[in-house]
């Protein structure tokens, strides 16, 4: 079986750069899977449009845990964490 997940967008970030704006992207983890949207630059409210598949690991059956987590991206530092949100699947 498949989880399909769609990422749509994100309202009111944080700014984290010197310019008053953030470059945000968006990383979705599942049963030890990871996949991440583009980064949009310049954004506070980034509008992504981004789907992802995630096969169910049955030896994880008892992790249904969907975590999303908020970045932005930065070139010369580490990425700055923005938030995050986390779900149960069984309730999607």
């Amino acid at each position: 079986a498949q989880l399909r997940i769609i990422v749509h967008e994100a309202a009111g970030l944080t700014s984290k750069d010197f310019i008053g704006l953030s470059d945000p992207y968006a990383v979705i983890e599942y049963q030890g899977q990871r996949a991440q949207t583009k980064v949009v630059k310049r954004s506070l409210n980034p509008k992504w449009s981004g789907a992802f598949a995630f096969v169910d690991d049955a030896t994880r059956a008892d992790d249904y845990r969907v975590a999303v987590s908020i970045f932005d991206r930065d070139r010369l530092f580490r990425d700055d964490f923005l938030g995050m949100l986390t779900l149960d699947a069984r309730q999607l």
